[in-house]
């Protein structure tokens, strides 16, 4: 892609990302408290902690594993729909000529029709193609855990301006997000205070 096609799509993104007015559609998918932990991870009990809590006027959100450390601790964010998928920027009027942003899409694991599809796909690349196929056996394993728990996958794009959005391909900062209790969310806010005693 050129430069010019790169900053169009990314325009176009930061618009859908950045709604005038909070879909509610949006807002019911992301509400609740969730137990969080990177994608480097696996979607299991030990691994995943308390650490979002969304609801319309509040997005807060506290994770350090693996490589996927980020924070959000705000009272403005916009719930939007991209492409049919709910997202939300905790900072949508952020200054973006002074720092940068996330916004986070909320996606479902593949199915069990798009992992045999995926496992046949596998099957047909070269031995110099493929991953290990342990590396890929975990990551099938952990998909089918995350769909069992009834979990979603948090993409993070990062937002320096309407030009410049993108998703890193090493997915340091995607995470797995579980549904849980809000039981024990204090000691997630005392970790946001110390973290972010000021919300951009």
């Amino acid at each position: 892609m050129t430069e010019e096609e790169i900053a169009t799509a990314s325009r176009k993104m930061f618009k859908q990302f950045h709604c005038e007015v909070s879909d509610p559609v949006a807002i019911k998918a992301f509400e609740g408290c969730w137990k969080i932990g990177a994608v480097w991870g696996k979607p299991t009990d030990d691994e995943l902690k308390l650490g979002m809590r969304m609801s319309e006027n509040r997005a807060q959100l506290f994770i350090d594993s693996y490589d996927a450390t980020q924070a959000a601790n705000s009272d403005k964010p916009r719930y939007c729909i991209a492409q049919g998928i709910p997202t939300v920027a905790p900072y949508p009027n952020a200054d973006f000529d002074e720092m940068y942003t996330y916004v986070y899409i909320l996606t479902d694991p593949p199915d069990e029709n798009l992992l045999k599809e995926l496992q046949r796909r596998y099957e047909a690349f070269t031995k110099d193609e493929k991953i290990p196929q342990k590396e890929f056996e975990e990551g099938m394993a952990a998909w089918r855990l995350l769909r069992k728990k009834k979990g979603k996958i948090i993409r993070t794009m990062i937002v320096m301006g309407p030009e410049r959005v993108w998703h890193d391909s090493d997915e340091e900062e995607d995470f797995w997000a579980v549904p849980a209790p809000c039981d024990g969310w204090e000691k997630v806010e005392e970790n946001l205070k110390k973290d972010m005693p000021e919300a951009p």
